[in-house]
């Protein structure tokens, strides 16, 4: 089995998680790319990655999402906001609406990921105003929550993600029989 981890990010997010698959699975009959050189990639597997914009995947990757036909994927991403699992549902299903009819969505998995510290300016800017102050307060501590994202932790669940979803994809990226079907 052939498969891609093609991947899109603004902040090195994204890329870490992709990067870090490829070193997990060994590279063996693997590609990485960026979405917008993947446009002539060939695999059965797609591990497609993405950054968060307005809640859903970036605009390179729903091109990217959009182009695919017949295809097994797996979608990852990562987000500033959110650190709960029902906003990252919430984002996958967004983006999932971007998949071909045809496309077989194997498995997801998304995790917090730090932010540009323009983004913590803008709310501490907030923290003055009556009307924010409260909101300004829970986004300035969110941007704090997330400067240790993605972590070693997150890179565990991600690949025990990987591993519950594909459960015949050993560590050497190789499709392997399970012991049922012997």
């Amino acid at each position: 089995m052939k498969y891609a981890i093609v991947y899109s990010s603004k902040t090195g997010n994204t890329r870490f998680l992709a990067e870090s698959l490829s070193s997990h699975l060994k590279e063996r009959d693997c590609i990485l790319c960026e979405t917008r050189q993947a446009n002539k990639v060939d695999a059965d597997l797609y591990f497609v990655g993405f950054w968060t914009c307005r809640g859903e995947c970036d605009k390179d990757t729903k091109h990217f999402l959009e182009m695919l036909k017949s295809k097994d994927v797996f979608l990852f991403g990562t987000s500033g906001f959110g650190e709960s699992a029902a906003y990252y549902k919430k984002i996958l299903k967004r983006t999932q609406k971007y998949l071909n009819a045809s496309i077989k969505l194997v498995g997801s998995f998304m995790c917090q990921g730090k932010m540009p510290i323009q983004i913590r300016k803008k709310y501490e800017k907030k923290l003055n105003s009556i009307f924010y102050r409260m909101y300004a307060k829970r986004m300035v501590k969110n941007y704090d929550n997330a400067l240790g994202h993605p972590n070693q932790q997150d890179l565990k669940q991600f690949f025990s993600e990987i591993e519950n979803t594909l459960p015949g994809l050993d560590s050497c990226g190789q499709v392997t029989e399970s012991k049922d079907s012997k």
